[in-house]
Order: structure tokens, then C-alpha cells, then sequence
């Protein structure tokens, strides 16, 4: 999809697209607005970074992206992302992230190319790595819990079957099959699951 706002990046800059995610309650339509920054000369970037699977390329979803003469572009996106932009939405104020397959032109070999090079500097520049490990499923809410009590406690936990079987299924979700989970994580300043 050729967008009005995938104008060139400069590479010598380390220029990046960041989308800024526009606030709704959880029901309304996504509309996002991308901007351009260069990692080495604008002070103090915030932005958040999305580690995610992109997920099935059938059944793509439409958002919203607002141009810069306030027009609006409809882009199609992933399930897996669209439910993470819905989550990660805030309703009263505007989020930045960098989102791998809506700020580098997919459709630009190069400049995907060059983007897919500077990933670890993106990850490393960003505020926070945010892991979406998709969807509430499988009781991977309660597993989450049951880790979160495991990591505070100093003493050996018995885990039951519902605890053991909801962190298998948790773990077994395709986003811990990712190679570039390790380079994600371990490049950000603070994460957040």
C-alpha cells in the first residue's frame, strides 16, 4: 500500500518512523498519525517499542492513519497487531511506539533493509520494550499471575496442574518462537509484558 507518509527516511541521520496512537475507548476505530525523528540528533526521544508476532496474513484488519493535511488512509494490519494497538490505547492522551510493520515501509526494499539494520539501535533508543504476547487465552492471565508470585517468593512454590498447564500454553504462544525476542528484550531500557 503506497502511503502519502512513507516519504524517504535519511539512513545517515538514523532517521525512524514513530506512529503516535491517537486515544479512544476500546471500541472506537484506530486512527494513528506517523512522524519522522532521527535517532541521533533529536534529545531525548520517547517512545515506546512493540516486540510482537505479526501473526496470520489472512483476515487483515483496518486502521487509521491520519496524513499530514488531516486526511485520512486506511492501512490494513494484522489481527495480532490491531489487538494490541486496541490494548495498548490509552483513552485520554496520544502513545508513541515504534511498530516494526506499520513505521518501515514494508514495501521498500531498501529502506526496509536499512530500517531492519538499525532494529537493535531502535530497541536500545526506546523508553520501553512492551512484549504483547497476544490475547488473553488459555489462562495465560492466571499464569502470568502464578509468575509474578513465583518471582516475589523465596521459597520453593508447588505449582498445581491448572498453574503448570496455564504457564505451558503461555510459553508455547508463537512470540517465544521469535529469534528477535532475545534482541528486543534484552536491548530495552525497561520492558513490560
Amino acid at each position: 500500500m503506497a502511503l502519502q507518509d512513507y516519504y524517504p527516511l535519511d539512513a545517515e541521520t538514523q532517521e525512524i518512523r514513530l506512529l503516535s496512537l491517537e486515544p479512544g475507548c476500546f471500541s472506537d476505530d484506530i486512527y494513528i498519525q506517523l512522524h519522522r525523528y532521527s535517532l541521533s540528533t533529536t534529545p531525548r526521544l520517547s517512545y515506546e517499542a512493540l516486540s510482537y508476532v505479526w501473526g496470520s496474513s489472512k483476515n487483515f484488519v483496518p486502521i487509521q492513519i491520519r496524513t499530514q493535511n488531516r486526511q485520512t488512509q486506511q492501512m490494513l494490519v494484522t489481527q495480532n497487531l490491531f489487538a494490541a494497538l486496541k490494548r495498548l490505547r490509552y483513552e485520554q492522551s496520544t502513545r508513541d511506539l515504534w511498530v516494526d510493520a506499520i513505521c518501515i515501509n514494508q514495501n521498500n526494499v531498501i529502506g526496509r533493509g536499512q530500517q531492519v539494520a538499525m532494529m537493535g539501535n531502535i530497541y536500545c533508543s526506546a523508553t520501553k520494550v512492551i512484549a504483547w504476547l497476544g490475547s488473553e487465552d488459555d489462562d495465560s492471565t492466571h499464569a502470568l499471575q502464578f509468575l509474578d508470585k513465583l518471582s516475589s517468593e523465596i521459597t520453593v512454590l508447588v505449582m498445581n496442574r491448572r498453574e503448570c498447564n496455564a504457564i505451558y500454553r503461555l510459553l508455547m504462544r508463537p512470540w517465544f518462537e521469535r529469534v528477535w525476542i532475545i534482541q528486543e528484550i534484552s536491548l530495552g531500557r525497561n520492558n513490560a509484558i
